[in-house]
């Protein structure tokens, strides 16, 4: 029996037994090791059958799915350590479901790094104490939990709770940098926090108040020529007066031709790269929506393109109350859309309850089973109960 088996699942996925690589960048991310995955992000615990084949198979027609999951264990078993006694295997079966093997020493950078955020926020020393406190946390956080797998409706959960946990991280670790002049090593910070999620505005104001301690002018004025349109298309809104405030003073001293070309060619070489999921549905904002439409409707042929406008309302009596659980529940149903629909699809957010999207589908029979898949994405997302879904599919384009 294994010892010790290390785990890496932020910024990639890689698995080391005893010295041992069972999984690198070049395995394929088969059912074996999806369920894996799961287990691994929930190994305090026995996961039943049924939630495994609903998690991992979602709404897929499996003959018989009970033989099909002890098949699949049976391969990742294999896989893991090959044949060895029942108790020594990585994965056992416990109370009608499977949990880790507790005689291993499991080894999880993700594990590692919520740790590392506990410690810091414990730390009671000086501001050098507790800035190296959150360095260490944010080093551990190497980019997006399981990028390979980040279309699946579970992956997409947990990396929006340590999303929110590396941004808090990245903020105090800032606020520790900042206090000791350390501008440059918080800019790095910011900057590649802002590659994971490119829409925090407290992030992006750490990351403009780092490029003015530099004075790094040019710096300035391409930043918010990029990210003032991403962040208005998300928001509805500008960023914040201290933001512009900054680019005002910036853009006196810049030559702003010269960097408007610059931004605008490092934003067609990002979007060659690709800043999202490779699965799913593409997100974007709505004036691209538009223009993505009106090419559709003018390129294809034969096939009817049925737009579908998705509304979310909060059914809570207060008012305040009801923006929040409406701001949740659109989290949510960001990732029912990108889960449920194909890469093909485009969605985009319209206001701040509604996001509109574009199917290229042979007949409305089609659209419907988008509805019923949508429906049952965003109930298993963890949608409020008292935010009502509401799916409009036009009858005539």
């Amino acid at each position: 029996m294994f010892e010790k088996i290390n785990i890496r699942m932020l910024g990639g996925f890689s698995v080391t037994a005893d010295g041992k690589t069972l999984a690198d960048s070049e395995t394929k991310m088969t059912k074996p090791w999806q369920l894996f995955c799961y287990l691994v992000l929930h190994k305090d615990r026995v996961t039943s059958a049924d939630t495994l084949l609903h998690e991992i198979w979602g709404d897929e027609d499996l003959t018989d799915p009970q033989n099909v999951l002890k098949n699949t264990i049976y391969a990742l078993r294999r896989s893991l350590a090959g044949n060895v006694k029942p108790g020594e295997t990585p994965i056992l079966y416990r109370a009608g479901g499977y949990c880790l093997n507790g005689r291993i020493k499991w080894r999880v950078d993700v594990d590692r790094f919520v740790d590392h955020c506990s410690a810091a926020q414990r730390c009671r020393g000086g501001i050098d104490a507790r800035t190296a406190a959150w360095k260490k946390a944010e080093i551990v956080f190497r980019g997006e939990l399981l990028p390979r797998l980040s279309g699946e409706m579970w992956v997409m959960r947990a990396q929006r709770e340590l999303a929110k946990k590396y941004l808090y991280c990245v903020q105090q670790l800032c606020e520790g940098l900042f206090e000791q002049e350390k501008y440059d090593e918080a800019l790095k910070s910011t900057v590649r926090a802002l590659r994971i999620v490119q829409s925090d505005e407290p992030t992006i104001l750490l990351m403009f108040r780092a490029l003015d301690k530099l004075q790094m002018r040019s710096e300035i004025v391409v930043a918010y020529n990029k990210m003032a349109r991403f962040f208005e298309a998300e928001t509805r809104r500008p960023l914040c007066d201290e933001i512009r405030n900054i680019y005002r003073e910036a853009a006196k001293t810049v030559d702003k031709t010269a960097q408007d070309y610059t931004a605008f060619r490092e934003e067609l070489v990002e979007t060659l790269d690709g800043r999202g999921s490779e699965n799913g549905a593409f997100y974007c904002n709505y004036e691209v929506l538009k223009q993505m439409y009106a090419m559709t409707a003018r390129s294809v042929r034969g096939k009817v393109i049925v737009p579908m406008l998705v509304t979310v309302q909060a059914n809570a009596e207060d008012e305040e109350e009801a923006k929040i659980r409406t701001a949740e529940a659109m989290d949510d149903l960001r990732l029912a859309i990108s889960a449920t629909l194909r890469k093909s699809d485009i969605f985009a957010k319209y206001s701040q309850n509604q996001y509109a999207v574009l199917l290229c589908l042979v007949d409305l029979h089609e659209a419907e089973g988008v509805r019923t898949h949508l429906q049952n994405a965003y109930e298993n997302a963890g949608a409020h109960a008292d935010v009502r879904l509401d799916i409009r599919i036009p009858a005539v384009i």
